[in-house]
């Protein structure tokens, strides 16, 4: 299949981001040419395309010290999306010449549905919900049994790790029963956390480490009150704190491919975790008819952490997978 035709076939399919797989050999003009043929509307990267350079080097920083910790017990590495896909991507692209892919998992389902689930009375509801997660996870080979037999590797952008209780939580484990079987990881780690923050092979100690990444961030990103953090306080933290937030940060606020996940259904054989069924469509569309006039266009302010943008979102994916599928790449992750 050309580039053109597979980039068309991927755009298409709104509701499923694409998987690493599916974007390698792909280059960002097939994106661009099948959005035109789409008519998806297309905006420029602007700062994202410079953050995203600097950002995967800084990820196959953070993925050598992961593996160098853990990949002598074999686990099962579990990277929670959508904020944490950019991380699935770069670990799943870097194994795929190994004997590793079967054990990296991409989890998308969302806080909207953990909560749901908690707070439904109805116990035949509530157990309808709860058996389409468990179906999905056991997609995933998560599982009540695997968990209380295999080691994981649990990972997500930040802040506490509250999906990685839920997905224990509703197969019926916690964090305790699973001991040291159990590793989770947050690129910037809230202090509330039991979870630990994703070290660095090569802790940046210096300014000039980390000057261009986070400084383009909070050059772009100067009005940050709607940020869990004091940004005052950050003066006082140490540069490799510093990095971890702004680099956690860019994975929140990135243009992502579908909005949150709402619902798992049984789509031909596969269970999906999706949005809901009205916004499995591009352009989005907020109101009722569907029509051009109602369409919400992709928000580029920089406040705002929700813009959807497939487009935007397949240029940065394809991006991580050129970057980790680099031999040079490969061989540093994983140290062979």
């Amino acid at each position: 299949m050309s580039g053109f035709n597979q980039a068309k076939r991927i755009l298409e399919r709104i509701s499923e981001r694409p998987s690493p797989e599916e974007v390698l050999g792909l280059g960002l003009g097939d994106i661009d040419r099948a959005a035109e043929e789409l008519k998806y509307p297309v905006y420029d990267l602007g700062p994202f395309f410079v953050l995203q350079k600097s950002a995967l080097g800084l990820l196959e920083n953070k993925l050598k010290k992961l593996f160098s910790e853990h990949e002598e017990s074999k686990p099962t590495y579990l990277v929670f999306g959508r904020d944490g896909a950019m991380i699935y991507d770069a670990l799943f692209t870097v194994a795929m010449k190994e004997n590793l892919v079967e054990r990296i998992k991409l989890v998308t389902l969302s806080k909207p549905q953990a909560d749901e689930w908690r707070r439904e009375a109805d116990l035949t509801k509530k157990n309808k919900i709860r058996d389409g997660i468990l179906w999905y996870l056991a997609q995933e080979s998560i599982t009540s049994e695997s968990l209380a037999k295999g080691n994981f590797v649990f990972i997500d952008s930040g802040n506490v790790g509250s999906m990685f209780n839920f997905v224990l939580e509703i197969c019926g484990t916690s964090r305790e029963a699973m001991g040291n079987r159990l590793a989770g990881y947050l690129i910037s780690r809230a202090d509330a956390s039991p979870y630990k923050e994703l070290g660095w092979w090569a802790e940046p100690q210096d300014e000039g480490f980390f000057r261009g990444f986070y400084r383009e961030f909070v050059k772009n990103w100067d009005d940050l009150e709607d940020w869990p953090v004091n940004v005052d306080e950050m003066y006082l933290w140490g540069s490799a704190k510093k990095l971890n937030w702004a680099l956690a940060s860019y994975l929140h606020i990135q243009p992502k491919y579908h909005r949150r996940t709402a619902v798992v259904e049984k789509v031909g054989e596969r269970w999906m975790s999706l949005p809901k069924e009205k916004d499995r469509r591009y352009p989005l569309c907020d109101k009722e008819p569907w029509e051009p006039s109602n369409i919400t266009e992709p928000i580029w302010h920089p406040n705002h952490s929700t813009a959807i943008d497939p487009v935007a979102s397949t240029k940065l994916q394809i991006m991580t997978v050129q970057y980790f599928s680099q031999p040079e790449a490969r061989r540093n992750v994983l140290r062979v």
